[in-house]
């Protein structure tokens, strides 16, 4: 595409007024190209501009690459030496000239040597014509002023058509039998009747000089039949591009389908990896979560979650008393002003009462957060509370974050769940330890109490008894009185060791519990303790007390 700036009007000159008339005047930001047959057809307009320059002390930068106008600039006070070879000493010769002209004043001349002189440099035509549709855009932006010459014969159609579409001003020279004839075959923005007349050039004094060639003349002719040779090959390229066009615009239907498709897959996929990337940060947090079973570590770890999952600086749990535990109203980060609190609260009543996840936003003129998610808390069926974050923006707006929150919210709940089974069992097994050292004290007080009374009761009644039996077995055959009266002592304390001994074994397991149940055992018990202390005792059972399983 051709560029082109119409600044600085009346600044810059071809340094001929009537060059400067057939062009509608060379402005800021022209690149000027010669297509001639070598650079002595090149130096009179040179000279010319360089002229006008330096009298108008306009900045002249002379781009030497061959040494082929050192004649015309090198004695010149006031012009800028760029040697190529130096240039490129730096590296790539197109970037140092790119810096080297981006550093330079703008507003200025440049005198650049046939193109064909920077083959040392850069040896490919294409490499050329690189360079200079890098830099002639750029001295146009620079709104310089740039004389460029083409040697005809070196360059391929499609290198020529390339600078000449990317040039403003693209100038045919030729020798005829008038002499050097100019032909401008291209100025961009610029149109007058006669200006792609062929025109004959003299130079006068070192001024440059044009006038129209007449139609009839010499030469002329041929520029007419060369006009229409061309204006026939320029129709066959027209059709040839409408028949390409029309491919194009097919294979450009294609691609546009083609680019549907790709872009609802890229969206497809897009949207697998931030549901993964989510699924990934969630799996994360559960693990962190549940790592701990102490439950206000838990309660910690949830708000720490879910700030984490989120990217905010703000969140809450609320939950009413569960169990043994007391309610939590926990917060981190920026409360909401209380004019946002009134809405939060209906929502966390919302979210409550239908156990589903709301999200709510504000202006954003409003005072932070402006957004805000909430999702019921559920532990056995039974909606405890609520899991909040705040954002300072609107990002919590959406099904994705409310999805979100929710597995976060579940998450939260397993947890919580596990928190109070593990505190549950941890005061099951308290409490089991309490029982289990009170039996074990139960039953060594009842085996002390147990070999208490047999030694002071029972074993000193056999010790009697025994001593008894013994002295009437020594006073046998030597006084039956003495032996029967020892004998009858010991037989009746032998009587009343028997009775203890059933009593001891009553108290342990009561006579007809195994027969008639602990009802009728309990019955004679009492019974029997009332009789011998003289006691008046009232037993009362529940009828409706069931039956103690066999085992017991």
């Amino acid at each position: 595409m051709t560029l082109s700036l119409s600044g600085e009007k009346g600044r810059f000159s071809t340094g001929s007024p009537a060059l400067d008339a057939l062009f509608e005047e060379v402005r800021a930001g022209d690149n000027v190209v010669f297509y001639s047959n070598g650079v002595q057809d090149y130096r009179p307009f040179v000279h010319s501009a360089v002229r006008f320059a330096l009298s108008e002390g306009i900045p002249l930068i002379y781009v030497r690459s061959s040494g082929s106008l050192d004649d015309l600039l090198l004695e010149q006070k006031g012009i800028l030496i760029w040697d190529v070879a130096q240039l490129a000493g730096e590296g790539s010769l197109v970037k140092a000239f790119v810096r080297r002209a981006t550093e330079a004043p703008a507003l200025a001349y440049y005198i650049f040597e046939p193109l064909m002189t920077l083959t040392p440099w850069l040896p490919q035509e294409a490499d050329i014509v690189r360079a200079f549709e890098t830099w002639c855009p750029l001295l146009y932006e620079r709104r310089s002023v740039a004389y460029w010459e083409l040697t005809r014969g070196h360059f391929e159609r499609n290198a020529i058509a390339a600078i000449r579409d990317c040039t403003q001003i693209f100038i045919r020279l030729e020798r005829s039998a008038h002499g050097l004839t100019l032909m401008p075959l291209k100025v961009w923005g610029r149109y007058a009747e006669r200006m792609f007349q062929p025109h004959r050039v003299e130079v006068v004094d070192g001024e440059i000089r044009i006038a129209p060639i007449p139609p009839g003349a010499e030469g002329y002719e041929e520029y007419v039949r060369a006009l229409a040779d061309k204006n026939r090959e320029l129709a066959e390229i027209r059709d040839a591009l409408h028949a390409v066009n029309a491919v194009l615009r097919r294979r450009n239907e294609e691609l546009a389908a083609l680019n549907a498709r790709f872009q609802e897959q890229s969206r497809l996929y897009e949207s697998l990896r931030g549901n993964l990337e989510s699924l990934m940060a969630l799996f994360r947090v559960s693990q962190e979560i549940g790592s701990s079973l102490v439950i206000e570590q838990v309660y910690e770890a949830i708000l720490a979650a879910a700030m984490r999952l989120f990217d905010v600086e703000a969140s809450a749990l609320h939950l009413r008393c569960f169990g043994e535990c007391p309610p939590v109203e926990m917060l981190r980060g920026e409360m909401p002003t209380p004019g946002m609190e009134t809405a939060l609260a209906q929502a966390r009543r919302e979210a409550t009462e239908r156990r589903e996840i709301l999200s709510l936003e504000w202006p954003l003129e409003a005072a932070l957060p402006v957004s805000a998610a909430i999702a019921p808390i559920v532990l056995r069926g039974e909606c405890l509370g609520t899991l909040e974050v705040y954002a300072p923006d609107g990002r919590l707006h959406n099904e994705g974050s409310r999805t979100l929150l929710g597995y976060l919210a579940s998450e939260a709940s397993i947890a919580l769940d596990n928190a109070h089974l593990y505190r549950e069992s941890d005061r099951q097994k308290a409490q089991l330890r309490s029982f289990v050292d009170s039996f074990i004290l139960n039953v060594e007080q009842e085996s002390r109490q147990l070999a208490l009374d047999l030694h002071d009761g029972l074993v000193q009644l056999i010790v009697a008894s025994f001593q008894h039996l013994q002295t009437a077995q020594a006073w046998r055959g030597r006084d039956p009185t003495v032996e029967e009266k020892e004998l009858a002592r010991g037989i009746q304390i032998l009587q009343q060791a028997i009775y203890e001994a059933r009593r001891l074994i009553g108290q342990l397991r009561p006579a007809g519990l195994d027969d008639f149940g602990l009802a009728h055992a309990l019955r004679a018990y009492v019974s029997q303790l009332a009789a011998e202390e003289n006691w008046h005792v009232t037993l009362e059972i529940d009828p409706r007390w069931e039956a103690l399983p066999p085992t017991l």
